[in-house]
């Protein structure tokens, strides 16, 4: 305090304004800034979720469309090679493959990169005629990547 007694009134004045603006830039610096950046971050996420989210809304209006005119038949047998080798073929690891008696296939993917997934349900549905009974899509930590489990049987 004697050090501060020392400076005349205008030499104080002087002081605290200099010591209030660097007080300002530092909570801009360390407070503010990291803030707007951690907003705009996640905008940028809420854009490309919101667009995803779209996407998934079309496909599910394109599966629609592709059960109420599918028309082929697939046998048990066909149907679980051809789930197995198209999987593969899309970069997808089944962790569970159960055939089931009623000419179906119960599947679940534990990592499976989101659009190679959707790629190969379509596949599935327009060009195998495949038909969906039951889909469940849970996201993961980690961005474009679902755990999935889906039921699929042949058209007939």
């Amino acid at each position: 305090m004697a050090n501060w007694q020392q400076f005349d009134r205008r030499e104080q004045k002087i002081l605290l304004a200099g010591g209030l603006i660097v007080a300002l830039i530092l909570i801009w610096w360390l407070l503010v800034k990291p803030l707007n950046a951690m907003v705009d971050n996640q905008q940028g996420v809420n854009v490309r979720l919101g667009s995803q989210l779209q996407e998934a809304h079309n496909l599910a209006a394109e599966l629609k469309t592709l059960k109420a005119t599918g028309s082929a038949n697939i046998d048990s047998n066909s149907l679980m090679r051809l789930v197995s080798n198209s999987a593969r073929s899309h970069s997808l690891a089944m962790s569970n493959f159960t055939p089931n008696s009623d000419n179906s296939v119960s599947l679940r993917f534990e990592r499976a990169a989101f659009n190679n997934f959707v790629e190969w349900l379509n596949q599935m549905e327009g060009g195998h005629n495949a038909v969906v009974d039951n889909l469940s899509i849970t996201p993961t930590g980690d961005s474009g990547v679902v755990k999935v489990s889906v039921r699929l049987r042949g058209n007939g």
